[in-house]
C-alpha cells in the first residue's frame, strides 16, 4: 500500500478555509447590496429637501404670527385700542 503523503492531510483543511472565505465574501457582498438599497436616491432627497424648505417657510409664517400677538398681548390698552382704529380707517 501507499503511504499517505502530508499533503493529502491538507485537502480537507484547504477545502474548508476556502468555503469558509467564499461564504464570507458572499455575506459581504449581500451586505453591501442592502446597504445600497437603504440610501436615499437623488429624487428622495431632492423631495425631501423640498419638504424641509416647505416647512420652513411655515414655521417663520408662525413666529411672524406669534410677534404680533405678543405685541397685542403685552401693549398697552389704549396703543393697541389706537392701533386698531387706525387699522379699520
Amino acid at each position: 500500500m501507499f503511504a499517505p503523503s502530508p499533503l493529502e492531510d491538507l485537502i480537507p483543511i484547504v477545502a474548508i478555509v476556502c468555503t469558509f472565505v467564499f461564504l464570507m465574501r458572499l455575506a459581504r457582498l449581500k451586505h453591501a447590496r442592502a446597504q445600497d438599497r437603504d440610501q436615499p436616491t437623488r429624487r428622495e432627497l431632492d423631495e425631501l429637501k423640498e419638504r424641509l424648505e416647505d416647512r420652513d417657510r411655515h414655521i417663520r409664517t408662525l413666529e411672524d404670527r406669534i410677534r404680533v400677538l405678543e405685541r397685542i398681548v403685552t401693549d398697552e390698552s389704549r396703543k393697541l385700542s389706537s392701533e386698531i382704529e387706525r387699522l379699520r380707517a
